[in-house]
């Protein structure tokens, strides 16, 4: 097992925070994603996802921030590549987006977006305007797959597709709240990954995240604790919020399901 130690960050970057869950029941996960099966033992659950973090940490070539959960509270940790565990004192900083590109790169992600999107971005603007949502929605998601594949996920213009398809959502029906904080919760998620500007534009994403998923968990609470994990992680650094979803999950905590933790 990984040992656990008192101290602070240090200069961990504020992104990514993984979300670990340690359900009653055994199952444990990392961002929502089951690492362990049902009757695992509450210490090898969590040893089970630690490991998955430091592989995770490994990739990043650094340490990296966990919010770890289970029936017994929240903690603030930090995982490193050697799977050192250190326990935070208070919550992790608030995510913060990566800093400005080099503009004057060659290929630089930013700028005006090339012509042969444009007429596409103009229609998308305009179906948006008009509340014309079904089709604005199948536009952003069109444009954003096509953006992505020739530019990749977390370059700027596929994550502005991405982000208006999100803004989109939220107008949506009850019937699709669901789906609407679902891709909420991944568009901040993507943002945060691609250092995207502007910063404040992130934090509305997570924010309207939270207050959808406030209005869900009353609606349909099963799909709201499948995405608490990972709007938890979104909101670190954020006490208030925080301790929202907080006291609401845990309340539920024995009524987990395998899929949440």
């Amino acid at each position: 097992m990984a040992q656990e130690r008192a101290g602070g960050a240090g200069e961990v970057p504020s992104w990514p925070v993984y979300a670990v869950g340690i359900g009653g029941d055994g199952v444990a996960t990392v961002d929502g994603v089951a690492v362990t099966g049902a009757g695992t033992p509450a210490g090898a659950a969590r040893v089970a996802a630690l490991a998955e973090v430091r592989v995770k940490a490994a990739w990043h070539g650094r340490p990296v921030r966990v919010v770890a959960a289970d029936a017994d509270g929240e903690r603030y940790l930090i995982v490193g590549v050697d799977g050192a565990v250190t326990t935070l004192a208070g919550p992790h900083p608030r995510p913060a987006a990566a800093p400005e590109r080099d503009r004057s790169r060659p290929g630089s992600a930013d700028g005006p977006l090339p012509e042969r999107y444009r007429a596409e971005w103009n229609r998308l603007v305009e179906l948006y305007a008009a509340g014309r949502d079904a089709e604005a929605t199948a536009c952003a998601q069109a444009l954003e797959e096509e953006l992505a594949g020739a530019h990749g996920p977390h370059h700027p213009w596929a994550v502005r597709a991405m982000t208006v398809r999100a803004t989109v959502a939220l107008r949506g029906p009850v019937a699709d709240r669901a789906a609407a904080t679902e891709l909420l919760i991944a568009t901040a998620e993507r943002r945060l990954a691609a250092g995207a500007r502007p910063a404040a534009e992130t934090t509305t994403v997570i924010n309207n995240a939270h207050a959808l998923w406030h209005r869900l968990r009353s609606e349909v609470p099963q799909a709201a604790l499948d995405l608490t994990p990972r709007l938890l992680a979104l909101l670190a650094g954020d006490e208030r919020r925080s301790a929202d979803v907080w006291s609401w999950w845990a309340d539920r905590a024995p009524s987990r399901s395998g899929r949440h933790g």
